[in-house]
């Protein structure tokens, strides 16, 4: 009982021939890539699918920084810059159900909480309506509120690195300005 979904075809642009594995993999080939539509129109059409507030959830953490390359190499950096917030719902799930940050593939989660893998696997729709089962037995609220405060405990690590790369450039150049004067 899903209220809606999004699906669409992306035609590529630059790497336009599919690999015989992953053509094996997902049943995707070139025929199918021709019927798609351009990343951008599609990007849009989702965004739009996805209303004004939306979050991202995906399965693993590949996913937003493959969807941040893609807006860089067609030149949307407004959309990239107004990213909605993304989780990664398999760190979630590894937290809530095992208390660590195992990476659980899709099925074994599945497995785990008791579920039969209803879908054929490694298609983008059928992947999100098996995570979509999984959600259902997970506290998404307490999920989000920790991958937000660990998000940002790794963003001011970030800075505290950057800040002291800074000062031990600026040490540096000192010790060489004195060196040279000496």
């Amino acid at each position: 009982n899903y209220v809606d979904y999004f699906e669409c075809v992306v035609t590529p642009e630059y790497y336009t021939r599919m690999h015989r594995k992953v053509k094996a993999l997902t049943g995707i080939d070139e025929e199918v890539l021709q019927r798609g539509e351009p990343f951008t129109r599609a990007y849009a059409r989702f965004r739009e699918w996805c209303g004004e507030t939306p979050a991202l959830f995906t399965w693993g953490c590949d996913d937003i920084p493959i969807l941040q390359a893609n807006m860089a190499l067609h030149h949307m950096e407004a959309e990239r810059a107004e990213l909605p917030p993304w989780y990664d719902l398999q760190l979630i799930f590894g937290r809530q159900v095992s208390g660590d940050n195992r990476q659980w593939s899709l099925n074994a989660a599945l497995e785990q909480q008791g579920m039969e893998h209803k879908l054929q696997a490694h298609n983008a729709l059928f992947d999100a309506a098996e995570t979509a089962r999984i959600c259902r037995m997970l506290d998404l609220p307490a999920g989000m509120q920790e991958a937000d405060r660990v998000q940002k405990e790794r963003e001011l690590r970030r800075q505290q690195r950057e800040n002291q790369k800074k000062k031990n450039r600026a040490k540096y150049k000192t010790q060489k300005v004195e060196q040279i004067c000496i």
